[in-house]
């Protein structure tokens, strides 16, 4: 991290919790077309990174999500043809973002972009976006203090991690050699990510360990993911002990998004089927709806 983002970031103090309900699905809308309009009025290579730059230059939660669906291989962004590129960092005359670590992951992500779109290469556009994850949990999840603000940003890597994953395994094909899926095998990256997080114990406003509950619900669409028809069950027992730093973490229940909470219980719900083998509408009327009440 350069010594500006350093300097600012000590001084930040975000308020992390997502709007409920109704107010919710609002902003989340509003988000969402703040990106178009960003990506529509885009005309090259430098009005992207210009953008961007000016996005997290605000160090600001509302401005994170609408950068990180800018960095999304599903954004309103992603189509077009300019700003699919191969090898962009080996260009000497091409734009900047001023922090470095966030210019490094445009980069790659705009590689994603062109693996995806224009090459059909799906494995190395996973190959591409664990290295974006690397670089994310390296060089801020673990080196940025006193600030939160990149969160929403990490979020949509995770997720876009998961669907770059799917791609490769159901576009790229199977190969038998490998011993397991490329969507299985994504989890991991998220758990170094985990590690990197659950260590902060700075005040809720600016710590990283807020993201905890997102991340576990990564987790749990991972290894209940179906592939060739096989649930993998034999691996849900892995999330036991997040499941146990989540119910023990009432510090940070107010700061968690509503919709993490409810894809949280959603997912303890399934879990508790698999586990009792009790029918679902018994699982999500004593357990959802419980877990519910106990979270508000």
């Amino acid at each position: 991290m350069n010594g500006l983002a350093e300097n600012r970031c000590v001084t930040i103090s975000i308020n992390a919790r997502g709007a409920t309900g109704s107010m919710g699905k609002r902003k989340a809308r509003v988000l969402k077309m703040a990106a178009e309009g960003y990506a529509n009025r885009m005309r090259s290579l430098n009005d992207y990174f210009t953008t961007l730059d000016k996005l997290l230059d605000a160090e600001d939660w509302d401005k994170a999500e609408i950068a990180g669906k800018l960095l999304s291989v599903h954004g309103p962004h992603s189509t077009h043809a300019f700003l699919q590129v191969d090898r962009l960092g080996t260009q000497r005359n091409r734009p900047f973002i001023r922090e470095d670590a966030f210019d490094a992951i445009a980069v790659l992500h705009l590689q994603v972009l062109y693996d995806i779109h224009v090459d059909k290469n799906y494995e190395s556009a996973y190959d591409v976006h664990t290295q974006i994850m690397r670089k994310f949990t390296e060089e801020i999840l673990r080196k940025w203090k006193d600030c939160n603000w990149f969160l929403p940003i990490f979020y949509q890597l995770c997720t876009d991690l998961r669907n770059t994953a799917k791609m490769a395994d159901e576009l790229g094909g199977l190969d038998e050699d490998r011993d397991s899926s490329y969507y299985e095998q994504c989890a991991s990256f998220i758990m170094e990510s985990y590690r990197a997080c659950i260590t902060d114990a700075r005040d809720v406003s600016i710590s990283k360990k807020i993201a905890i509950l997102n991340m576990t619900n990564q987790l749990f669409r991972i290894y209940f993911k179906v592939l060739n028809n096989v649930i993998k069950i034999n691996k849900l027992n892995l999330l036991t002990p997040l499941i146990r730093t989540i119910d023990n973490s009432e510090n940070l229940q107010r700061a968690f998004s509503m919709a993490d909470k409810v894809t949280y219980n959603y997912f303890l719900g399934r879990n508790a089927m698999f586990d009792s083998n009790l029918p679902l509408a018994y699982v999500f009327g004593s357990c959802f709806v419980g877990n519910m009440l106990c979270w508000q």
